[in-house]
């Protein structure tokens, strides 16, 4: 029996403890293995996963010519950061859609579209020019001529050409019936078939003159003389012939009350000289246009800067008027200075005189005091 004991002792309690060892050992490197295979499957999914491409969208081109296309402006709209502004019109409606492409509201989209529809964009386009064009010569117009001390000139020339149309419709001035003489003005062959009544009081083609004179200018008798004597040089030339018909307006600031009525020249009674002030030119030119640069002048775009544009002018031309007055003044100042001082010297030569000759005379009182004396002694 204790022989037993000695045996488990001995040799089978170290070999079970070899065995559990060895048990554990197992255990754990097969649980090593088991882990490893794992992240070993899991990384080659991983790559598998980098290594595969996504697949592209299908770009909606029927070419690959659009194709290009598109991705070219899809590329500039991210790079401007309104791509996905852009998409987003297209899960919008129409009338909201366009009118976020035009910039305005719905309204004034639906507006614009039926404005397109009756009109057409080239009729659009061509009144809107021909508006702009003559809404854009009454701004100069008022801006330059309304205020007689406004700083700055308009070429009386190019105000000339572009304020001939203020005449119609007694006179339609197409383009290349007219020219432009820095002396005396425009000078037109106008069309009269538009007017109501026959403008034309001779026989004869009839010829329009404009002169144009400053906005401080009066116009007066002297003026419309000056006109008269144009006109002489004008049949002189042979521009106009002795008989034709001559209506000449003369425009200025204002009209003289006296010398400014119509009068009538020549040898035939032919030449019709008409005196005109600049706000009656712009209240025509505002009628003919139907009262709208009134209504448009502090609305369209165009106008505003016009108007902004002139009177920068107008004030750089005021500020150019008074460093120009005020360097004249300083340069005069000497000179003025030396005539003060000038006749200061004189005054005091003057003064010294006076006070020579009058030294012996009797002062008032006294002489009032010796006629009272003799008086009294008679």
């Amino acid at each position: 029996m204790g022989s037993f004991l000695l045996f488990l002792l001995g040799v089978a309690a170290p070999l079970a403890v070899a065995i559990v060892v060895m048990w554990s050992e197992e255990r754990r490197r097969s649980y090593l293995q088991m882990r490893f295979d794992r992240l070993t499957q899991d990384n080659r999914g991983l790559k598998m996963a980098m290594g595969s491409k996504q697949p592209q969208p299908e770009i909606p081109a029927q070419s690959e010519a659009e194709r290009k296309e598109i991705l070219e402006l899809s590329t500039k709209l991210a790079n401007n950061g309104i791509l996905l502004e852009w998409l987003r019109l297209g899960t919008k409606a129409p009338e909201e859609a366009a009118a976020r492409l035009l910039g305005v509201n719905a309204q004034e989209a639906a507006q614009m579209q039926s404005i397109v529809a009756e009109w057409s964009p080239a009729g659009v386009v061509a009144v809107l020019d021909r508006l702009k064009e003559r809404l854009t010569s009454i701004s100069e117009m008022e801006m330059v001529w309304s205020d007689p001390h406004a700083a700055g000139e308009r070429s009386a020339s190019a105000m000339a050409e572009r304020a001939l149309w203020v005449f119609e419709p007694e006179y339609v001035v197409n383009q290349g019936d007219y020219e432009v003489d820095g002396r005396i003005g425009a000078i037109a062959r106008p069309s009269i078939s538009a007017s109501l009544q026959n403008a034309s009081h001779k026989e004869g083609d009839p010829t329009l003159v404009i002169e144009l004179k400053g906005a401080r200018v009066t116009v007066g008798g002297e003026h419309q003389m000056q006109a008269w004597n144009n006109v002489r040089d004008l049949m002189r030339a042979g521009t106009i012939r002795e008989r034709d018909p001559v209506d000449v307006f003369v425009i200025g600031g204002s009209v003289d009350e006296y010398e400014g009525n119509p009068r009538l020249e020549g040898r035939y009674r032919n030449v019709r000289i008409t005196s005109y002030d600049y706000g009656q030119l712009v209240a025509r030119a505002k009628r003919l246009t139907f009262g709208l640069y009134d209504d448009l002048k502090e609305v369209a775009p165009f106008l505003r800067e016009q108007r902004e544009g002139i009177e920068h002018e107008q004030q750089a031309a005021a500020n150019a008027a008074a460093t120009e007055a005020s360097s004249h003044q300083a340069e005069d100042a000497p000179d003025a200075a030396e005539e003060d001082s000038h006749v200061r010297e004189e005054d005091a030569s003057t003064d010294v005189v006076r006070d020579v000759e009058y030294a012996d005379d009797p002062r008032p009182d006294e002489v009032d005091a010796d006629i009272r004396h003799k008086d009294a002694a008679q």
